[in-house]
């Protein structure tokens, strides 16, 4: 991304419209399990948080927020 720090909307584009580049793919990952661990109540102790992020579909309108309770509610 030119040096510059991925945005967590950036991020969320790039899951939901895909990306060929895989360093890309990545670092949005990176960026949404940072997000993710900011304001979680369980964190990431299994360390399955990225596989997660992975596997899952997300929407535009997805906020750090939203996916943090999704996280959570299967943490519980």
């Amino acid at each position: 991304m030119d040096n510059q720090t991925m945005t967590f909307e950036e991020a969320i584009e790039i899951k939901v419209n895909g990306t060929d580049d895989s360093d890309l793919n990545y670092e949005a990952t990176k960026v949404i399990e940072s997000a993710v661990l900011a304001i979680s109540k369980y964190g990431d102790p299994e360390e399955l948080l990225q596989d997660w992020i992975s596997e899952s579909h997300f929407e535009l309108i997805d906020t750090p927020e939203s996916i943090t309770k999704e996280w959570d509610s299967g943490r519980e």
